[in-house]
């Protein structure tokens, strides 16, 4: 049997000794590794980041059509804003408690009120659905949702 020159020689039934490899062919492996794993962490967390903007879209989206339609979910028919209801009666007109209730009881049925809360309810919704104006959106969004809380 020919040996061939400089490879290892190896009893028959045994496996070569390992060849080491160089440190640099090392850590350029490992950085690979990383970079592939880096990317699919990057790739979860996109695709979870825009589940959470359309399910807040939706949430905004679906506030403006059951406000506007009656849907009867949160709104009954005979309430809904084109049957002559006011959207934002019930939920700050019911603001019975906090250092805010006098100002939301007296904002409640006001008609330039009731359209800023709808139009706003249908900006931020489609625009986090579309994708388009993310940021005021966002800032829209936290102001209302914050001005919610307190009102509640």
């Amino acid at each position: 049997m020919a040996q061939l020159v400089g490879s290892p020689i190896t009893a028959p039934g045994t496996r070569p000794a390992a060849i080491p490899v160089p440190a640099i062919v090392r850590s350029a492996a490992q950085g690979a590794q990383t970079s592939e794993l880096s990317a699919t962490s990057h790739r979860v967390a996109l695709f979870g980041l825009l589940g959470m903007r359309l399910a807040v879209g939706f949430y905004f989206i679906w506030a403006f059509v059951d406000k506007t339609f009656g849907l009867g979910y949160h709104t009954p028919a005979a309430h809904a804003w084109l049957s002559g209801g006011s959207p934002t009666t019930g939920f700050l007109g019911g603001a019975n408690v906090g250092p805010f209730q006098g100002v939301f009881q007296a904002l409640a049925g006001q008609p330039v009120v009731d359209w800023l809360f709808m139009l706003g309810l249908l900006g931020v919704g489609a625009a986090l659905i579309l994708g388009v104006a993310l940021r005021p959106a966002a800032i829209a969004g936290v102001t209302m949702l914050t001005l919610m809380y307190l009102a509640s």
